[in-house]
């Protein structure tokens, strides 16, 4: 979050955001990372919905009404990651993570990093 991309935040409080913790093989479960962030004293990436989704159709429905609202670290929204709230093994990543990311997100038409920029912290 140091070097701004392709949107720069408004509302950071941090260079980094943590995502998640892994162990070895096994990514831990989110009280696990939410304990790791309050102990190391590192934010963890915005929470926007907690809980249960019991259908795609739910689940949709969820994603439209997030997607239509701001970033909570100012700016349009980047995307979003849905992940389990247990444990699972590093094998199965692919069934407990999933990612959207916004139509048309990455608009450099060269490497960000030849005209790097650093983002500015919000004081708190």
């Amino acid at each position: 979050m140091e070097g701004i991309h392709s949107i720069e935040y408004s509302n950071l409080s941090s260079y980094f955001y943590l995502f998640g913790v892994r162990d070895n093989n096994i990514w831990m479960p989110w009280r696990d990372v939410e304990e790791y962030s309050y102990l190391l004293d590192i934010p963890t990436v915005p929470v926007l919905c907690k809980g249960r989704v019991n259908s795609s159709k739910e689940l949709k429905s969820i994603i439209d009404n997030l997607t239509s609202s701001k970033s909570k670290l100012g700016s349009e929204l980047e995307g979003i990651v849905i992940r389990s709230i247990d444990h699972f093994h590093n094998d199965d990543f692919d069934i407990n993570v999933a990612k959207w990311v916004r139509k048309d997100h990455v608009q450099t038409g060269i490497h960000w990093t030849r005209n790097w920029k650093k983002a500015k912290i919000k004081s708190p």
